[in-house]
């Protein structure tokens, strides 16, 4: 759930025929992004803007021995079923890299419309796949440990990459990985579904 002042709050719902409680307060504190708080370790969720901003100020790294540096670098491997589109925008998994127990995402945002497109945050959800039985129904955002991007917002007709770092993960075969884009001030949401046949066949790093 995304409020008016820009929180975000995440909820795990679950069915009691006789609830504890019937009314619950929720404070400001307990969202897990917010324009005041950008970063929340407990959500998996960043502000792009946020993390732009601050990687273009304090890291000036060769690339060098530097994994996010020679993944930006790669053209991107995955051809097929790895794109999502909506309202002219595009959301592409170009390839998943692995090093020294870190997994690497790389992603093209596409913009292929008149409008530009500010990204307001970017979650990636582990949750069980909707026709799986008897599946664990809760779902699990993980957080990434760095992200590498020029821009965050995708100009009328223009495009983005973008890399994040995670610790390393699998993902359980009822289960998939929902990588989701969010508008600003806007409803070009997409959501881009990630096998974990992908995590486990992820390419080595070469530097």
């Amino acid at each position: 759930m995304i409020t008016a002042d820009g929180r975000y709050f995440h909820f795990t719902l679950r069915y009691a025929t006789k609830p504890d409680k019937f009314s619950h307060i929720i404070k400001e504190s307990d969202a897990f992004y917010s324009k005041e708080n950008t970063e929340d370790k407990k959500s998996g969720v960043k502000s792009l803007k946020s993390s732009f901003e601050t990687q273009n100020k304090t890291k000036q790294v060769s690339s060098i021995n530097d994994p996010m540096a020679a993944v930006m670098s790669e053209s991107g491997y995955l051809a097929s079923r790895n794109s999502v589109r909506y309202k002219k925008m595009y959301l592409t998994v170009k390839g998943i890299y692995v090093h020294e127990d870190k997994l690497y995402f790389k992603l093209l945002i596409e913009n292929q419309s008149n409008i530009s497109y500010d990204v307001e945050m970017i979650s990636f959800i582990v949750k069980a796949k909707e026709k799986a039985k008897n599946a664990n129904q809760e779902s699990t955002s993980l957080f990434w440990n760095d992200v590498r991007g020029n821009e965050n917002v995708i100009p009328a007709n223009g495009r983005s990459e973008v890399v994040f770092e995670f610790d390393k993960f699998t993902i359980g075969k009822d289960k998939v990985l929902n990588i989701s884009l969010v508008e600003k001030n806007g409803e070009r949401n997409l959501v881009l579904p990630i096998d974990n046949d992908w995590v486990i066949k992820a390419r080595e790093v070469k530097l």
